[in-house]
């Protein structure tokens, strides 16, 4: 059954494939910005969150199969064009991962530098001394740390995946 609500999207993983030329299929919700080739990403890749790279041009075969959403929109393009092209052509001679041939065309460390902040969707589903920190922030958005000291004692994992499942809580990622 096709995906509904945002458009498909081919995106280079971070990490060690079946195929190393192999690009992966992801569906873009509607509610993310609008991004362009090069971006970075984050993907669920099995059961882990990973980095991934928009790449130009149309993903092979993914109309009729249900496909998982991008995670979140970390930066605009880190590449242009023509590095991406050039990544292909490395990845595909050398045989080598073409989301590892893109990294290594990006500053190192680059996951140490993720950030995740958490915008709150629905007010009635978090407590009120969170909302009041949320509402007094800049941005009104609160870390991690911020969101885990309010969650429940007990289940707190638990807790922080229902909110954003029923999506009262909307992660944001970016770089620091």
């Amino acid at each position: 059954m096709p995906d509904a609500g945002g458009r498909i999207v081919r995106v280079a993983v971070d990490a060690v494939a079946d195929r190393p030329e192999r690009t992966f299929s992801y569906r873009l919700p509607a509610g993310l910005a609008e991004v362009a080739p090069g971006s970075l990403l984050l993907v669920t890749y099995g059961r882990r969150l990973a980095l991934g790279y928009l790449l130009p041009g149309e993903p092979d075969g993914a109309a009729d199969v249900e496909l998982r959403a991008v995670d979140g929109v970390v930066s605009g393009p880190m590449l242009t064009p023509d590095l991406l092209a050039l990544a292909e052509e490395i990845a595909a001679y050398y045989r080598a991962p073409l989301g590892t041939t893109i990294a290594a065309m990006l500053p190192p460390g680059l996951e140490s530098r993720l950030r995740r902040r958490w915008a709150l969707a629905d007010d009635e589903a978090v407590p009120a001394a969170l909302r009041a920190e949320a509402a007094a922030s800049p941005d009104r958005l609160v870390t991690d740390a911020t969101l885990r000291r309010h969650a429940p004692s007990r289940g707190r994992e638990a807790w922080i995946d229902r909110l954003r499942r029923s999506g009262a809580a909307l992660s944001r990622w970016d770089l620091l």
